[in-house]
């Protein structure tokens, strides 16, 4: 660990928290394009079918990998705001080339461009995965323990309005420039633009309060060493566990959903963006609520409510089987609320790992487990293409007494994913509480 000899004074951490705020928001608006429906979306024009597209999802968490060695990297860099410059500097300027992928591909004839955003991406994700460990200890430095829960809270609430806002209008963006035959040049000019924004974060970053040291020189052999402690503290190990194990079931379907809505129900982006936007605002307008919650209640208390009930959301999607019903507008509109239970579960695990975590090693204990977290996060939507795959236009009737349904392969893929997220929730059981 670093030789930090002194701590931040109140007002220090107030004003680093603050501007946290501002770098989540800005962070939010930059990355946008490169997560979610739009990033699907551009694969899709690229030419992806559904196992790239899992295939896609699978390397970018396997280079969450890198993020075991974030505590090296602070130890050798000596400055938590200079290894930000060095990492997002990098994520924002290999973001330019995502843009210019396909300007790229028709001018050096490569056969596919494929296997050049995987890569690309797997850039983005190294640096992103270490940043996001580099976050979470620099802001629980800043953050006293007793409004952890409100702070993330509120934070969340910010970051994910922000991004919701500009997920829309980017969809609407695309849609436009794709109805007048220009939709590769929308994805283009956006990510451009999100790339060239995201540079203003390296500056709002530098202002942020920084405990320096004096770099440290550490032997492979010790780093390696420092990464058995989280596997011997027994609560951790069990965290651990239930963490995997979600993780796993989250992730087994996860990069499929936009699919279906694109692909199975052909929707337009901005439609698919509008269902998103429900679950963002549903999951942002609830941040604070299960802020509050967590810190008089406990985190484990609302982590076993979202938990419950994403499990039942990937059930729900089986009755999404036509866009063009009121019913059916109606239901996806529910299914997607659902998502509010989002923000209960990124603020309450976040907590977790916090509180778990002695503060001495912290750095090690996070990355052991974003890296644990991530690789069975790759592994998990692989698997979920392989089967995906395996039951394209394979169909399960289903008939109870005078009512008959019928489940394509995607419902079963959903239903599936149900079943593990149920399963992995047995193991929250032995997680350690932190009610109070």
């Amino acid at each position: 660990m670093l030789r930090e000899a002194k701590k931040l004074d109140p007002d220090n951490q107030t004003r680093g928290r603050k501007l946290f705020i501002t770098e989540g928001i800005v962070s939010s608006i930059a990355t946008h394009s490169f997560i979610g429906d739009l990033l699907t979306a551009f694969a899709l024009a690229l030419g992806f079918n559904e196992h790239q597209i899992g295939s896609l999802t699978s390397t970018r968490r396997l280079a969450g990998l890198i993020q075991l060695f974030t505590n090296h990297l602070v130890e050798q860099v000596g400055s938590k705001s200079r290894l930000y410059s060095y990492l997002y500097g990098t994520h924002y300027t290999i973001g330019i080339l995502v843009a210019l992928l396909p300007t790229l591909t028709s001018l050096f004839s490569f056969q596919s461009p494929t296997y050049w955003l995987i890569s690309l991406m797997f850039i983005i994700t190294c640096t992103d995965s270490i940043g996001l460990v580099l976050k979470k200890t620099w802001m629980s430095e800043l953050t006293p323990a007793n409004i952890r829960g409100r702070y993330f809270g509120s934070r969340a609430l910010l970051v994910g309005f922000s991004g919701m806002i500009v997920g829309y209008l980017s969809s609407l963006y695309v849609d436009y420039l794709k109805a007048i035959g220009k939709g590769m040049f929308g994805f283009q000019s956006l990510f451009l633009m999100s790339s060239l924004l995201g540079f203003l974060n390296l500056f709002i970053i530098a202002k942020v309060p920084d405990l320096r040291a004096k770099p440290i020189k550490q032997s492979m052999k010790a780093l390696f060493m420092s990464f058995q402690k989280p596997f011997r503290d027994k609560p951790y190990t069990v965290w651990m566990t239930f963490y995997g194990c979600y993780s796993f079931a989250i992730g087994f379907a996860g990069p499929f959903f936009t699919v279906y809505l694109l692909r199975e129900l052909k929707l337009p982006l901005a439609t698919v963006a509008i269902y998103t936007a429900i679950g963002e605002i549903s999951s942002i307008s609830l941040s604070r609520l299960w802020g509050s919650l967590a810190d008089k209640y406990g985190n484990k208390f609302v982590l076993i409510i979202a938990c419950i009930g994403k499990a039942i959301f990937p059930a729900l999607w089986i009755f999404t089987t036509n866009a063009k019903t009121i019913w059916a507008i109606g239901w996806l509109a529910f299914v997607h609320t659902v998502r509010g239970l989002n923000s209960a579960q990124n603020i309450t695990t976040w907590n977790i790992s916090l509180w778990l975590s002695p503060e001495e090693s912290k750095p090690v204990y996070l990355a052991c487990e974003s890296t644990l977290v991530n690789l069975v996060s790759a592994i998990s939507p692989f698997i979920g293409g392989i089967i995906l795959s395996a039951l394209v236009n394979k169909n399960l009737e289903i008939s109870i007494f005078q009512w008959s349904y019928s489940l394509c392969s995607m419902h079963l893929l959903f239903l599936i994913s149900a079943i593990l997220r149920g399963l992995s929730c047995l193991v929250l059981i032995w997680v350690k509480s932190d009610a109070r």
